[in-house]
């Protein structure tokens, strides 16, 4: 009996070794192959799950630009020219000037002096590159009527031109006008 015994005391601490090393195999394994493999898979999970995200926002701006290639399909060629009319797509500054000298005429003023310069970029809309000309005319003639006739004009007139300054001698009857208008580089 005490070999049997020996033996079973034996086959028991050979079970429990056993069992010991089978999950000593088992950790060793978990941390040296199956843990960096987990790692792995979850940075592939959140690497496909942000390619993910930014597929759905491509889709979106695709979607925003087709619209917008569709609404600007649907602008009919004169509405087009008129846009270029009111924001040119350059200096144009012997249009400007013929702009000008016919708004002039047509208050009944005749155009003394006019000077053009370009000034600086606009910074409001520096990210779409609006340029400013800054315009410096002298006009004589005409009554106070004719003169409010001309700044009507001006304001109706189909490129933009804003007014920074007036300067006026009532008796001589003659204008000075500080003004300025936009042109897209």
């Amino acid at each position: 009996m005490p070999k049997e015994k020996t033996k079973q005391k034996m086959s028991r601490e050979f079970k429990l070794i056993s069992v010991f090393v089978f999950l000593f195999i088992l950790v060793l394994v978990f941390l040296f192959l199956l843990k960096p493999k987990y790692n792995e898979i979850s940075q592939f999970k959140q690497e496909f799950k942000t390619k993910q995200e930014e597929l759905a926002n491509k889709k979106t701006y695709f979607e925003n630009v087709k619209k917008l290639i569709s609404n600007y399909q649907k602008i009919n060629s004169q509405d087009i020219e008129k846009i270029a009319k009111v924001l040119p797509s350059e200096k144009d500054i012997a249009g400007l000037f013929v702009q000008i000298e016919a708004l002039a005429e047509e208050a009944g003023l005749n155009l003394l002096g006019l000077d053009i310069a370009e000034r600086k970029e606009v910074p409001e809309l520096e990210k779409f590159k609006v340029r400013e000309l800054g315009i410096t005319l002298n006009l004589s003639g005409g009554d106070y009527f004719a003169f409010k006739k001309f700044l009507s004009a001006v304001e109706s007139n189909l490129r933009i031109i804003d007014i920074d300054s007036i300067n006026f001698a009532a008796e001589a009857e003659s204008y000075a006008l500080s003004l300025k208008t936009y042109y897209k580089e």
